[in-house]
C-alpha cells in the first residue's frame, strides 16, 4: 500500500527489507506492507493457460504501478542529493516476478507475442522483471548489445523480450533466474516509509493542550 491510498491486489510473494517495514495488520490478520521497503512482488501459479497467463501478467504490472506513488521519497540515510526518478532508474521501485510450474499453451514464439498479451493502458515499464516457468525456461529481456537483462527498459529505453530455454544444463533458466533476482534485490534502493504519511490524522480529530 502506499500514503496515496493504493492497494494493491493481494501478492503471493513479497520480499521487502524488515529493519524498515512497520507492521501493518488488518483484523483479519492480512498484513500490508508500505511500498518504500519492498523490494520485490511475485504471484506463484501451477499450470497457467493462455487466458490466465494473461490475467497474471496485467494483474503484476498494475500492482506494479503503484510503486511509483510515493508521497515523499527519502533514503534511509541522508537523503539531500537523492532524486527519486522511477521512470528512468528500476532500481528506484521494487520489481515483479511471476513463477509457476508451466506454460500450458503454444509457447513457441513467446518472446513475440507478449506485446499483444498487455493490456493497452499498461506502462512498458511496468511489465514483469521476470517470468519463470520451470518445466519451460525463463522470459526476461535483451539489450541491443545481447545483453540479458531482468529490466523492461532503462534510461527510456524499451528492452526486448527473449526467453531462455534449457538444452544441455536442465537448470540453465533457473541459474539466469538466481542471477537476475540478485541483481533486482541487491541493487534495489531502500527508501524510508514515512509513518506519519500513512496516519494522517483526521481534520479536527482532536486538539492538544502546552504548558503555560
Amino acid at each position: 500500500m502506499s500514503a496515496m491510498d493504493d492497494i494493491s491486489t493481494q501478492c503471493d510473494v513479497v520480499i521487502f527489507d524488515s529493519k524498515m517495514t512497520p507492521l501493518f495488520q488488518g483484523g483479519d490478520k492480512h498484513r500490508f506492507f508500505p511500498i518504500e521497503s519492498v523490494y520485490c512482488i511475485g504471484e506463484v501459479k501451477s499450470n497457467l493457460s493462455r487466458a490466465a497467463f494473461r490475467d497474471a501478467i496485467n494483474k503484476l504490472a498494475k500492482n506494479k504501478a503503484i510503486a511509483e506513488r510515493i508521497k515523499n521519497p527519502s533514503l534511509s540515510f541522508n537523503s539531500s542529493s537523492f532524486n527519486f526518478d522511477p521512470e528512468n532508474n528500476p532500481f528506484h521501485v521494487y520489481s515483479s516476478i511471476l513463477i509457476c510450474k508451466k506454460l500450458d499453451f503454444d509457447i513457441s514464439n513467446i518472446e513475440n507475442e507478449l506485446d499483444n498479451l498487455y493490456s493497452d493502458e499498461i506502462q512498458f515499464r511496468h511489465r514483469h522483471n521476470l517470468i519463470l516457468s520451470i518445466e519451460d525456461g525463463l522470459l526476461a529481456y535483451s539489450a541491443p548489445d545481447g545483453v540479458k537483462l531482468p529490466f523492461p527498459m532503462l534510461r527510456q529505453q524499451n528492452f526486448k523480450s527473449c526467453f531462455l530455454t534449457p538444452k544441455d544444463d536442465e537448470y540453465f533458466h533457473m541459474k539466469f533466474f538466481g542471477t537476475f533476482m540478485f541483481m533486482l534485490t541487491s541493487g534495489k534502493i531502500s527508501l524510508y516509509p514515512e509513518f506519519s504519511d500513512y496516519i494522517s490524522p483526521v481534520q479536527n480529530g482532536g486538539s492538544a493542550r502546552v504548558q503555560l
